[in-house]
């Protein structure tokens, strides 16, 4: 089956498929949160096969090649899991500091949404430029991350960089916690 692979025969690495993708999700279901991450990164190993079936040169097992393929796949899945949660608590921790509370502003006195945004534009005044203008453009003017980017003529993945920047300088500031104490 492995030659017929080789030689390009899909119905042979279908066949591979079957047979080892029971082992595979074995092997990747404890290092996977659920069942359905399990099978991606299943999915994600035997595409990765599939593409590298030529540098397959038979010196090992074809189960210990498409081994290693698979803990290398479920390595990098763990890694990006764990920078995308990390990314993310982090996001929501500054932007909850950030944002405003809309039922907040409600009960509060234009004097107190005021003297919030004072705040925030006090923190932010250290920052870089382009961290400091996009940052007051999402804080204090309230606009999306599309918004700001065409305000500022830049990619959004730029945005995105220059306010994740921005929040991480500024995780750590006095102000943050003055205005959480607000």
């Amino acid at each position: 089956m492995i030659g017929r692979a080789l030689k390009g025969d899909q119905q042979a690495f279908s066949s591979l498929y079957r047979a080892y993708q029971p082992r595979i999700l074995g092997l990747v279901a404890p290092r996977a949160e659920d069942r359905d991450e399990a099978e991606d990164v299943v999915q994600v190993t035997f595409v990765k096969a599939f593409q590298s079936l030529g540098n397959f040169r038979g010196e090992a097992a074809f189960s210990t090649w498409l081994t290693r393929i698979a803990l290398n796949v479920c390595n990098s899945h763990r890694r990006s899991r764990w920078v995308r949660k990390g990314y993310f608590q982090e996001v929501m921790d500054i932007d909850s500091c950030l944002s405003v509370d809309r039922d907040r502003i409600k009960s509060d006195t234009p004097e107190d949404v005021v003297s919030r945004r004072e705040i925030v534009m006090d923190c932010i005044q250290g920052l870089p430029q382009q961290y400091r203008e996009a940052m007051r453009l999402r804080y204090i003017k309230e606009l999306t991350y599309l918004e700001i980017a065409r305000e500022l003529n830049v990619p959004m993945g730029t945005v995105k960089t220059w306010l994740c920047r921005g929040r991480r300088i500024l995780k750590g500031e006095p102000c943050i916690q003055q205005f959480l104490a607000m």
